[in-house]
């Protein structure tokens, strides 16, 4: 009789060849299996399952791992470490392992956050997913494995559902060189394979924090359903398969009546030929679109209605620009690009962990760490005094509240318009936040670096 972990390693060879991906033909044909690993239980067990499946077939094993420096040094390096480490130990072990390490600028994520207006997760996923197709052309690996499970897939159909994206499939087992071969494995599966092997594994505090939408879904969401909807998962899951082969079938009717021309930096298709079809069709090619120049970016339904009616309507050119994407057209064409982002000071971001003097576009900030706190003193004479380490410097975002003496928040955004600060400086205003804590509260807004009142929430 097999044991648990032979019994769930079959089953993951047999996903994987539902994906496509053939271990022994790669092996034989001089490829390598890839795999992206981040030191959380998933991708643990996708690494020692992957691992074992390589050594049977004689295949090489090439992990990456990103560090986006968006948590302390200690938490994200800590975690590039423990992959390091548990990949040595397989390679010295006899397994066929090699370990790569991509790590991001400190400050990228933040930046690209503020630049896309998508937040940090949306941005940390887009640099990730760069990395990886960068590690795949590369290392010449043509399939990347993701550790994304059956809990995930429940977590995201709901999270489309509550953001009204368009389509109800969810998380696909394959898409361009990326594969998800536990994308039908439960946490708990993951969790007993591993506790089998007595293998450990890193916890990401991020995931506690409620400030994210998945971690609010849950942690909050998923326990009521299981509550009070006993069976729910299946049916959503049911769900979501019949909606995949919609989707397959729409995509298939789409590309012949309204084919896209694509080259390196955008996708075009005939606005003729668009205004002709069924709403059904033109929103799946303006999300088919949107999918081919970049993957990552999921747009809500009601932003797609908007462009259909645009685009059908009677302007014989225009402009949109939304998520992080441009949608150009004329009489006879229609474009569809991604927004070029030209970098400017007023985006900084910065983790501050120890004393020194920190240079930011509006000044230096001189700080001075004592134990678990420290004081940060800007040149405008600001003092704050016991700010939990780490911490960070940054501009501010979109969706910033801010706490107020009676106990509520208040935007950022109106903070900075009732100090009367001109829109051109609002940008390069300084925000500190908290990171030790969960909920990693803005501590204050500095705008007496331009002269004008600061905003210090009183611990």
């Amino acid at each position: 009789m097999n044991s648990l972990s032979e019994t769930f390693e079959n089953h993951i060879l047999d996903n994987l060849k539902k994906c496509g991906c053939d271990i022994a033909e790669l092996s034989a044909r001089g490829f390598s299996l890839g795999a992206a690993v981040s030191g959380g239980a998933d991708s643990v067990c996708l690494l020692l399952c992957l691992a074992e499946l390589c050594r049977k077939s004689g295949c090489s094993l090439k992990v990456i791992t990103v560090n986006h420096r968006i948590r302390s040094e200690a938490e994200s390096s800590g975690d590039a470490l423990f992959v390091r480490d548990l990949c040595c130990r397989l390679l010295n072990d006899g397994f066929p392992v090699s370990f790569f390490l991509y790590e991001l600028k400190p400050g990228e994520v933040g930046a690209l956050s503020e630049k896309r207006k998508n937040g940090i997760e949306e941005a940390a996923r887009f640099l990730r997913y760069k990395a990886f197709s960068e590690f795949s052309l590369k290392e010449n690996v043509p399939f990347v494995c993701l550790a994304h499970n059956q809990n995930d897939q429940i977590e995201t159909l709901v999270m489309r559902f509550l953001q009204g994206s368009a389509g109800t499939s969810g998380i696909r087992p394959v898409r361009g060189v990326f594969i998800r071969p536990l994308l039908d494995v439960t946490r708990g599966e993951i969790e007993a394979y591993l506790t089998e092997r007595g293998e450990f594994w890193r916890t990401d505090s991020t995931n506690f924090d409620e400030h994210y939408m998945r971690n609010r879904i849950r942690r909050s969401v998923v326990p009521f359903l299981d509550g009070k909807f006993p069976g729910w998962k299946k049916s959503v899951l049911g769900g979501s398969v019949r909606a995949e082969l919609d989707e397959d079938f729409f995509e298939n009717e789409c590309s012949k009546v309204v084919p896209l021309e694509e080259t390196e930096k955008s996708v075009s298709f005939d606005r003729n030929a668009f205004q002709k079809v069924h709403p059904a069709v033109s929103s799946r090619v303006i999300l088919r679109s949107v999918s081919k120049i970049s993957p990552g970016i999921r747009i809500p339904f009601y932003l797609v209605k908007n462009i259909l009616d645009l685009l059908c309507g009677g302007s014989e050119s225009g402009c949109v620009e939304s998520h992080g994407v441009v949608i150009c057209f004329d009489k006879s064409r229609v474009y569809v690009k991604i927004k070029e982002f030209i970098a400017t000071d007023s985006c900084f971001f910065a983790i501050i962990e120890k004393s020194g003097d920190f240079q930011f576009p509006f000044g230096t900030v001189f700080v001075q760490c004592s134990g678990k706190t420290a004081s940060a003193a800007f040149e405008s004479g600001a003092v704050l005094e016991d700010i939990p380490v780490p911490f960070c410097i940054r501009s501010r975002q979109a969706d910033d509240r801010v706490k107020t003496a009676s106990g509520g928040t208040k935007s950022v955004s109106d903070v900075l318009s009732d100090c009367h600060i001109p829109a051109e400086l609002k940008a390069q205003v300084p925000v500190v936040q908290e990171l030790a804590a969960g909920n990693q509260e803005i501590r204050a807004v500095v705008a007496s670096v331009f002269g004008y009142t600061d905003w210090i929430v009183r611990t």
